[in-house]
């Protein structure tokens, strides 16, 4: 465990995946122009930022992955499955194909899955500003099977706000799993008092 203070509750990882040209580094980019944001990093394949908000009288730090969805990146990006309690799944509403791959991602975050349960899933129809080409009674079936909360949007044109309110749709249900899901952490009151007499007297005593 680090030797500085934890300022939050809980730690909680999602990730956001998809296709690629989907309109996920679009979202993810609209969403940490954020006065919460705390961290960002970027590597190959893979975009991370971290967030800081408030959620039933707790603070959460909220740890995001952007993924790439080019098919040379899998191999990396599927390291980032692991020990998550969220996912974000991106598809184009005008592009067939990218809906039809859903089924691939969620395969792949299946069997990278480490806990006993599913993860909630935040499904966005982007790109609702074209023409929207996915059968409708096609889309509801896989709603409904795959017990997802769905929304179509237009990144573009959406703002801020609105996708840190769609982020809350997500953590609600997070706040329902079961309490041994591998992508949450939680700090009690004395592990955090503990961390920063810690380090307060680590500071005392530096020369």
């Amino acid at each position: 465990m680090n030797n500085k203070f934890i300022e939050y509750d809980k730690k909680i990882k999602l990730i956001l995946v998809g296709d690629s040209n989907v309109g996920k580094t679009t979202f993810f980019n609209k969403l940490r122009d954020d006065d919460y944001l705390t961290l960002t990093t970027t590597t190959i394949g893979v975009d991370f930022m971290s967030m800081r908000k408030k959620y039933n009288n707790e603070e959460f730090k909220i740890c995001l992955w952007d993924t790439a969805g080019q098919e040379r990146y899998k191999s990396v990006i599927t390291t980032y499955f692991r020990e998550i309690c969220g996912v974000i799944l991106m598809f184009d509403l005008s592009r067939y194909e990218s809906y039809i791959n859903l089924q691939n991602w969620l395969n792949i975050l299946e069997y990278a899955n480490k806990c006993n349960h599913n993860h909630p899933i935040l499904l966005i129809g982007n790109k609702s500003d074209l023409k929207n080409i996915i059968p409708n009674e096609e889309l509801e079936k896989f709603k409904q099977t795959k017990n997802v909360i769905y929304i179509e949007m237009s990144c573009i044109n959406t703002n801020r706000q609105s996708l840190e309110n769609l982020l809350d749709l997500l953590i609600n249900k997070i706040s329902e799993i079961p309490h041994d899901c591998k992508g949450i952490v939680k700090y009690n009151k004395e592990q955090r008092t503990y961390l920063q007499k810690h380090n307060t007297a680590k500071k005392n005593n530096c020369c």
